[in-house]
């Protein structure tokens, strides 16, 4: 039986970043969950065990980074923000993301 793919949850609006990101992480094999839904966003990252959330700072970026370090199912997720400056890269770090990359 072959163990079950990691999923990376991409978290927030729409960015130029996220669809390039989706296939660079599914050709690597592996599974990508698409959250841009408030309602839906914390359980869905809950019901499909997510790995790591990729989300971006801008906007309301960090709202998406904050709801999911502070709820108890997914707290212990690690979270990589996407920012574009230094002031998203502080937001970021802020809200709760474990680290900030920039493309």
């Amino acid at each position: 039986m072959a163990a079950p793919r990691p999923v990376i949850a991409l978290a927030g609006v729409p960015a130029p970043w996220i669809d390039r990101a989706a296939a660079i992480l599914a050709g690597g094999g592996y599974g990508v969950l698409r959250c841009d839904d408030p309602a839906t966003y914390i359980p869905q990252l809950i019901d499909t065990f997510v790995a790591l959330i990729l989300a971006g700072a801008d906007g309301d970026g960090c709202t998406w980074i904050a709801r999911a370090k502070t709820e108890q199912g997914t707290r212990r997720i690690p979270v990589l923000a996407v920012v574009t400056d230094a002031p998203e890269d502080a937001q970021a770090l802020q809200a709760g993301a474990d680290a900030c990359v920039c493309p």
